[in-house]
């Protein structure tokens, strides 16, 4: 029989401060840029969250300690402690003192929750501790790729959560991968995750941010989001996935009324749970920030859906506060054996990938174009390299093995239609052309079928002679073939 173990009590302390006025700025510039072995002690000392807030010059500081966190041996760089302490002491009119709590509200009144722990972050979590090579990932839309910030690579939500890191983990080499396209959805994601994401490296963690841009249709949200996270556990077992979760201004309106959030959301976290994946919550930490009056939409955003710099800051605040109590690792030897469940959509893309155009049999004058490029390009590097063809009538023909089937590719102003035949069957007609292509071309994807049985399969494809009355032509412009093995 084991012996039993003892251990203390958590606890939350929460003191209040008032500063010079001359020395508010100061402050707040000096919490924005703590040392890392500032940060370090806090964290040896027990502490698994510390939040301090403002009002005037009146500061107020929460403070959750864990005993059994504490690090007894711990090593405190005097020099810089002193420092630290010389510079935020010299900000203060009256110094910390405890705030005395005259009323609780009893448990049981339903609250909101920004993120959802589950299984958390446990493998990573040892991983920083141990060692000092460590891969994070982010695949998403326009907002992890950080359209509408000042600098996408310095004050995106993606660029925010990789400084934190890089300061909270002085000793560790990272490694960021930064995955996002503007303007796509999970499928595409799913399709793409191993050219541009999982061969890149062994990843340790991996942030999924698609809830913006999916359609909101069920079926198609889980066999993508859940097509990423089996491919995913499936090249790395260790590797720790969480699913972000944006705003967007019609979100905000709808969640005002009802308080549901989007639907896609919904669709996300069916995956999350089943799989017991962490997810964060940002859209619903927005929303009621805006419902309580704290900010508007206008304060964080100049559209739908894109923040700027001030909402990207909260956006990563959200996900910080959940790292600083994921990120701990914990007493016991963490043990994970590998082993996942049966799919929830048997049709699942766990198996998407990306071909090359080369891979076909061409006729007529379809060729291959290296580094196409055009000014007028949009959610996409500057060059491409694409399978062209221009005339009506001209048909490729290839072949796979699996169960669905799609073509990535860019289209703009002189985008036609195309005509697919599978196995054999009646072409049919598939129109490209929509009204961003007057604006710019951008990577759109079409899949073609994805319920075929499990075997190999024939795909024929051929630009129509028809095309939409706004388009300038009928080009069309792959990257790539899409194939689910």
């Amino acid at each position: 029989m084991g012996a039993l173990r003892l251990t203390s009590m958590r606890k939350t302390e929460i003191k209040i401060a008032k500063l010079h006025s001359g020395q508010i700025e100061q402050y707040e510039q000096l919490h924005r840029n703590i040392p890392a072995a500032i940060e370090k002690n806090l964290r040896e000392k027990g502490i698994t969250s510390l939040r301090i807030f403002r009002e005037g010059s009146t500061l107020v500081m929460i403070v959750d300690i864990d005993p059994d966190m504490e690090k007894k041996d711990r090593l405190i760089d005097e020099a810089i402690q002193s420092e630290w302490n010389r510079l935020t002491g010299n900000c203060f009119a009256d110094f910390w003192k405890d705030a005395t709590e005259i009323y609780r509200l009893a448990a049981g009144m339903e609250t909101s929750q920004d993120y959802s722990t589950r299984d958390g972050l446990k493998r990573i979590a040892n991983k920083l501790t141990n060692g000092h090579q460590v891969t994070v990932a982010f695949i998403g839309g326009s907002v992890t790729a950080g359209e509408g910030a000042s600098d996408s690579n310095a004050t995106s939500y993606r660029a925010l959560v990789c400084q934190k890191l890089e300061r909270r983990f002085p000793e560790v080499a990272f490694t960021f991968i930064n995955a996002a396209i503007g303007g796509t959805t999970s499928t595409y994601g799913a399709f793409r995750l191993e050219d541009h994401v999982l061969d890149h490296a062994a990843v340790d963690l991996l942030f999924v941010e698609f809830a913006v841009n999916d359609a909101g249709n069920r079926t198609e949200s889980i066999r993508a989001m859940e097509g990423i996270v089996r491919h995913a556990k499936r090249s790395n077992p260790q590797i720790d996935i969480c699913f972000i979760y944006t705003a967007r201004r019609s979100g905000s309106e709808s969640y005002s009324s009802n308080r549901r959030l989007q639907d896609n959301i919904y669709n996300h976290e069916e995956v999350a749970e089943y799989y017991q994946l962490p997810s964060v919550n940002i859209a619903g930490a927005i929303y009621n920030k805006i419902i309580s009056g704290e900010i508007k939409w206008e304060d964080i955003s100049g559209d739908e859906v894109h923040p700027n710099d001030f909402g990207y800051a909260l956006y990563a605040r959200v996900i910080e506060d959940f790292l600083d109590k994921e990120l701990i690792v914990p007493n016991e030897k963490y043990e994970d054996p590998f082993a996942l469940p049966s799919p929830l959509d048997s049709f699942c893309y766990e198996n998407g990938k990306q071909l090359s155009p080369l891979i076909v049999n061409t006729s007529s004058n379809w060729r291959m174009i290296e580094g196409w490029t055009t000014e007028q390009i949009f959610n996409w590097a500057p060059t491409a390299d694409i399978f062209f063809g221009e005339t009506p009538g001209d048909e490729f023909q290839f072949s796979f093995t699996g169960t669905a089937v799609g073509i990535s590719l860019l289209a703009g102003m002189d985008t036609g239609d195309i005509e697919v035949s599978l196995d054999g069957g009646a072409f049919r007609t598939i129109p490209l052309f929509d009204r961003y292509c007057l604006m710019f071309y951008r990577p759109i994807i079409i899949v073609f079928s994805e319920q075929l049985d499990r075997g190999t399969h024939t795909v024929n494809i051929r630009i129509s002679s028809e095309k939409h009355e706004t388009s300038s032509g009928h080009a069309i412009r792959i990257l790539k073939l899409l194939v689910n093995e």
